[in-house]
């Protein structure tokens, strides 16, 4: 869902990821995700973009479901290259979340702690 926003908002001028896609996707393709997700080389190419954006000093958004984003901040969660090692490929939601897990740690590293003001409270959540 929150691609279909995101798209609609966000001109396709404006440089995107839509991990593991390097670019604006338009609708997602399920074939093989978590391969394509635990995929080294998405990954570096990732990183990659994301640390040529700060040199540029350009804003970036971390788009991604509030579950997701709180379990990958669980401090016991692994984000060392060889992480996914130990995960299931058929376990495409358990790869994501490592993965996403690795990509917030780059971050962070990157830009410092997140600004998460536009993240909506539990308490917000649940009296929608």
């Amino acid at each position: 869902m929150a691609r279909l926003f995101f798209n609609y908002y966000f001109k396709p001028g404006i440089p995107q990821i839509d991990f593991p896609h390097q670019g604006r996707e338009g609708a997602i393709r399920w074939d093989n995700l978590a391969a394509r997700t635990a995929d080294a080389q998405a990954y570096g190419q990732t990183k990659e973009r994301l640390l040529a954006a700060r040199q540029a000093r350009q804003r970036v958004w971390l788009v991604t479901d509030r579950d997701e984003l709180e379990r990958s901040q669980d401090a016991r969660m692994p984000v060392q290259d060889e992480a996914l090692a130990t995960v299931p490929r058929n376990d495409w939601k358990a790869v994501a979340t490592v993965r996403m897990a690795q990509v917030l740690a780059h971050l962070v590293t990157a830009y410092g702690l997140p600004n998460s003001s536009a993240v909506p409270t539990r308490e917000w959540n649940t009296r929608c």
